[in-house]
């Protein structure tokens, strides 16, 4: 049987990710006890997620003609992701993101050098229509040009596709964006930066969601870290719980959220399944390090449901 196909438009990075027992102060020196060089940027961490839960999944993407362009070539190849809309650039370095990892509480402290995913443009979008197109469900996020977001979404909404926008890093997203956004997914932070609302309980993440739709997104779900996330709906409100486990590295955990959810999607399942499903595979991700490679594959994923039932 065919996998239902998913598209990801946004950025690919090779990550180089350092984990220390004690993270630096300003100024300050201090030992690690790894590093870890492997692909990420959140446009392939969701692209990972999205096929690694079940969809055929495609990525348009922007990256150099350097050594770093190799570890995502190679992890694509691994992955089963589409590359024809890939493109090569001959002037710009592939984008690079500098992690640190607390090994104490998983939390992690990041660095992003855009490199070539600051190209992406709008040409690149349409010349991939086709594959576009095809998509039952398009992954967008912020850490590419807007303009090419735009461009995909218009593209996909048109095919009678569905649109979810991940705004990280929050910023300044275009109305016309927002309003072709079948879901919004923001993290607490992200959250705050776009609606000025803090969100440190359910009724402002509540509210934080509403400013979200009033914008224009057709569902807000704000994701809360280990207090799960909160939904607003046009016709409902309610929180989902996240599930129990211990945290090594939380890298990438959103990312894993929003690829998790968009599979499910693809296959039709409906948005509190589909949420519990995402919060599953973001519980099994943040068991293990890295990004990309800390995504969960689908039998993870229905293995951990049927044991947290």
């Amino acid at each position: 049987m065919s996998r239902p196909r998913a598209a990801v438009v946004g950025s690919c990075n090779a990550d180089l990710t350092v984990y220390t027992e004690k993270v630096p102060v300003n100024g300050e020196t201090v030992s690690g006890t790894r590093l870890v060089i492997g692909p990420g940027g959140k446009g392939s961490n969701q692209a990972t997620a999205l096929s690694r839960a079940g969809a055929d999944t495609s990525i348009v993407c922007r990256m150099g003609r350097d050594s770093l362009a190799s570890v995502l070539e190679e992890h694509y190849a691994a992955e089963g992701i589409s590359t024809g809309s890939v493109i090569r650039d001959a002037e710009l370095p592939t984008g690079s993101a500098t992690i640190i990892v607390d090994t104490k509480t998983g939390d992690n402290r990041i660095v992003v050098v855009a490199g070539a995913n600051g190209a992406l443009c709008p040409e690149d979008v349409r010349a991939a229509g086709d594959r576009i197109a095809s998509a039952r469900v398009l992954l967008l996020q912020l850490e590419s040009p807007t303009d090419a977001s735009l461009a995909a979404a218009k593209i996909v909404r048109e095919a009678g596709g569905c649109v979810i926008l991940n705004p990280a890093p929050a910023g300044d997203i275009p109305p016309e964006l927002l309003a072709l956004c079948d879901y919004i997914i923001p993290n607490e932070t992200e959250a705050e930066i776009l609606t000025g609302i803090h969100v440190g309980t359910r009724e402002n993440a509540f509210r934080a969601g509403r400013a979200l739709r009033a914008r224009g997104a057709g569902c807000a779900v704000i994701t809360l870290g280990k207090s799960g996330c909160a939904v607003v709906t046009e016709n409902e409100e309610f929180t989902v719980p996240a599930f129990s486990v211990r945290a090594v590295d939380t890298t990438a955990a959103g990312d894993q959220f929003c690829g998790a959810f968009g599979a499910a999607l693809c296959e039709g399942t409906g948005l509190h399944s589909a949420l519990r499903f995402a919060t599953a595979a973001a519980a099994v991700s943040v068991t293990r390090a890295g990004a990309s490679v800390s995504m969960a594959y689908r039998a993870e994923i229905d293995d951990f449901l049927t044991k947290n039932r």
